[in-house]
């Protein structure tokens, strides 16, 4: 992008919609740096960054510094330019737009302007000119907010409250990630300010589950989570996580079962709840029909969960043994997470166990597991925070 703006609004809007930074060459001494072909985003300010001495002035803006001559050369003979919001006032890139020859731009200049609330306004006759020496093209637009909203349809973006949400939810996720790591076992003095820290973002179970860990028997564990639960009895993890703890350690079916059923109670829409009680259920109550509705409904909520894909992946390999969709499960549980541990295993698993006709080395060897293994399928606490693992040396489950 070239703009005669210096503010950050463009670079401000790349950071909060996209996953990428761009490069900005806010200043002529950088120009050498702008080369045409970019794996990043490119935005040169030919009036200089804001906090790089911006040029204002009209003496400044009159004629554009030299040092932009070449750079703007090359950029508009490998791209057709498409000028949005640019009114032609400025002298400087004006004028060097004015001495490029038509060769010289690739393809035709598609000039936007400002139609206005009547649609009777008109472009200046400079940018007509030029525009015609070029053989380009006038479009009147309506307001540069419905522009962008046209041109969105066009191109087939997401709405941005969409794309907002979605990239709050990666965040908070990697945030909290992050802090659930924190060895926090061998500095006990830790757990109050950290409980603080849950409390404060909103995150009170959290502090309950890391207690949780703290407790130094099942007894006192159990303790832990009613003690949890009646602080905060609408919190669907702890209700989630104190199920996986009944079924997996206390061994109490029926209280694990209610458990998972209350957290679903209190969030139909809980993915994480509704995965790990299909869980239950196959492996469990051998209730296989019912859990195959709600490993279907797991993946309706959250369809680009690994965890999830890969639950289902297993009880189609061993109830329904429906082994040519497992093998596309897989891999597309591997597209959307190449480096977990978990997936990779099972994969690996069931391509020794189904003979895999092509070559399975490049998974047994990121994770071996023997063929007479019996494995179970993970379960994910706590919106997959506090989540299962796989140990490739001892080729068991843990929970953390």
């Amino acid at each position: 992008m070239i703009t005669t703006n210096f503010d950050n609004l463009i670079v401000d809007a790349l950071q909060i919609y996209t996953d990428t930074y761009p490069f900005v060459c806010g200043h002529e001494a950088l120009t050498g740096y702008v080369h045409v072909f970019r794996e990043r985003p490119l935005i040169c300010k030919v009036h200089r960054d804001l906090l790089l001495g911006p040029i204002n002035a009209t003496r400044g803006i009159h004629r554009l510094h030299e040092a932009w001559a070449a750079t703007l050369r090359s950029l508009f003979s490998h791209y057709t330019p498409f000028f949005i919001g640019y009114g032609g006032n400025d002298p400087s890139l004006m004028g060097r737009l004015r001495s490029f020859a038509p060769e010289e731009i690739r393809g035709r200049l598609i000039w936007c302007y400002y139609e206005g609330p009547d649609r009777t306004l008109e472009p200046s006759a400079e940018i007509e000119s030029l525009v015609a020496d070029h053989n380009g093209v006038l479009v009147p637009v309506p307001d540069f907010d419905r522009l962008m909203i046209l041109i969105g349809c066009e191109l087939d973006i997401k709405p941005l409250d969409y794309v907002l949400e979605e990239r709050a939810k990666r965040q908070t996720d990697r945030y909290q990630e992050q802090i659930l790591d924190l060895e926090t076992n061998d500095y006990p003095q830790l757990l109050p300010a950290v409980r603080a820290t849950y409390e404060r973002a909103g995150f009170a179970w959290w502090g309950w589950v890391l207690e949780v860990d703290y407790a130094k028997d099942e007894t006192a564990k159990v303790a832990v989570y009613q003690r949890a639960i009646e602080a905060l009895p609408d919190s669907k993890q702890l209700h989630c996580n104190f199920a996986i703890f009944m079924q997996d350690v206390r061994k109490d079916y029926d209280e694990a079962e209610r458990l998972y059923r209350r957290a679903l109670e209190l969030d139909p829409d809980y993915a994480v709840a509704t995965g790990n009680l299909a869980n239950f259920l196959t492996h469990v109550r051998k209730r296989h029909d019912e859990a195959e509705r709600l490993f279907h409904r797991a993946l309706e909520l959250d369809p680009e969960s690994a965890p999830a894909i890969t639950r289902f992946a297993i009880f189609l390999t061993d109830v329904r043994k429906n082994h040519d969709e497992v093998e596309q499960l897989y891999r597309r549980a591997l597209k959307l997470d190449s480096n977990d541990a978990v997936t990779t295993g099972y994969f690996a698993h069931f391509g020794v166990r189904s003979r895999w006709r092509s070559s399975p080395g490049t998974v047994t060897n990121r994770a071996s597991v023997p063929s007479n293994t019996s494995m179970r399928p993970p379960r994910f606490q706590s919106e997959g925070f506090a989540c299962t693992a796989f140990s490739a040396k001892k080729y068991s489950w843990f929970s953390r």
